[in-house]
């Protein structure tokens, strides 16, 4: 636990350094959800930058995900996605196709007093 407060504290301090852009098209999204492969809950935001070429509508988006659950352990996740919004007329739904890269951090406290 005490290895995840301060990538808490760096995800906090992102957010509320991106809240205030919202006006000029960055956007916020956080998020909560469950792993099926570690079988644990999660927590996470993301950052949605918009970059335009024309008429191209591509969203750069970093991301944090943190996993609370884990006893004895610490587990996060740093990635970055892009979009691409496909054009819909008249809707509140924006779908759109992306791919990105993720790292994933695993550390685990071991009984020796170490961690691996």
């Amino acid at each position: 636990m005490k290895r995840i407060l301060p990538v808490l504290g760096i995800a906090l301090a992102a957010l509320w350094y991106a809240a205030p852009a919202h006006a000029q098209g960055v956007s916020l999204a956080p998020h909560a959800g469950y792993n099926v492969d570690f079988e644990e809950f999660l927590l996470g935001a993301s950052v949605g930058i918009p970059l335009r070429f024309g008429p191209t509508q591509l969203r750069l988006s970093p991301g944090l995900e943190l996993y609370p659950g884990f006893e004895g352990a610490s587990v996060y996740t740093f990635m970055v996605d892009v979009h691409y919004s496909l054009p819909v007329q008249d809707s509140n739904v924006d779908p759109y196709i992306g791919g990105g890269l993720a790292i994933r951090r695993v550390s685990v406290d071991t009984p020796f007093g170490g961690s691996v």
